[in-house]
């Protein structure tokens, strides 16, 4: 079968590392993608290092199945090639600080006018309204703000930043994810629309249970390093020969974890007879156990 979206003209204005990912994304699902840079230096992870034959690894991780074409964004020579380029593509993705692009007469109102069937997907940091609307974004702020930090790492070691830019990577999928949706209604009603997202609002997206205790029930979660906010037992626990991965999330997993583990006498034992008890005596370690009256 051929790609989803070969014959997709995308017009990828982007750089950094949302917006580069979801065009990556799209161009891995077959669309033709033309990867603009401005000149003199190019997407400013090129400089960042390590570098695999002169090509910085963060650049490569996050831009494969491109064209390539670099561009003086500066003059009203190349900002009237990149309109002229714009009026023929299917996807236009930017991710300037909001009101850049219509500065630049890249704008979505302006574009559509000559290609009304354009998808046209925005990248920011806090979204283009609100009292952040205008700043510049970038994913360990957003990590932050998100709320994402405090519930990642320990109570001894504070607030942790995941181990990738995963405010950029969520705002690229969720951008792609949109597009595709817009594309699909695009075959079926000719005309294009916008698409808009944020680095912060896809991390609130990503808080999931941990999010919804505070909206149902009020409760403001922490961190809970290696475990699972709600499920226990579920994650790492330390042995004598190295860190064991564990998950129990039923109650079958529960009595064959006992088993395998010689403790049947706290299968039903009401500390730990279901997850909710389980939960509630987190901290007991239950290794140490030899049945209930221990």
């Amino acid at each position: 079968m051929e790609p989803p979206l070969k014959g997709i003209r995308v017009l990828d204005l982007t750089r950094a590392a949302a917006g580069p990912f979801c065009t990556m994304i799209l161009g891995d699902f077959g669309a033709d993608v033309a990867k603009v840079e401005p000149t003199p230096r190019g997407d400013l992870l090129r400089a960042f290092g390590p570098f695999h034959e002169g090509e910085g690894t963060y650049f490569l991780s996050i831009n494969r199945n491109k064209r390539s074409l670099a561009v003086d964004f500066r003059t009203p020579k190349g900002r009237a090639l990149l309109g002229r380029i714009a009026r023929h593509a299917d996807v236009l993705v930017e991710n300037f600080k909001p009101g850049i692009a219509d500065e630049m007469g890249l704008g979505y109102d302006v574009l559509r006018r000559d290609n009304p069937k354009l998808v046209y997907a925005s990248i920011s940091g806090f979204g283009a309204s609100g009292p952040y609307g205008r700043w510049p974004g970038v994913d360990q702020i957003a990590q932050g703000m998100s709320g994402l930090m405090s519930i990642t790492g320990t109570e001894e070691s504070g607030p942790l930043r995941v181990g990738t830019p995963i405010g950029d990577l969520t705002a690229g999928m969720w951008s792609a994810l949109g597009i595709l949706a817009a594309v699909i209604q695009q075959r079926a009603s000719g005309l294009g629309q916008r698409v808009d997202t944020s680095l912060i609002g896809a991390l609130i997206g990503l808080l999931c249970v941990q999010g919804q205790r505070y909206l149902s029930l009020g409760e403001v979660a922490g961190p809970v390093g290696n475990d699972h906010p709600v499920i226990c037992p579920y994650g790492l626990v330390e042995t004598k020969d190295g860190p064991l991965n564990i998950s129990v999330a039923t109650q079958d997993m529960w009595r064959k974890l006992c088993r395998l583990l010689d403790l049947d006498g706290v299968v039903d034992h009401p500390d730990f007879c279901d997850n909710t008890a389980r939960s509630r005596r987190r901290s007991v370690a239950i290794r140490k156990w030899r049945g209930p009256q221990s």
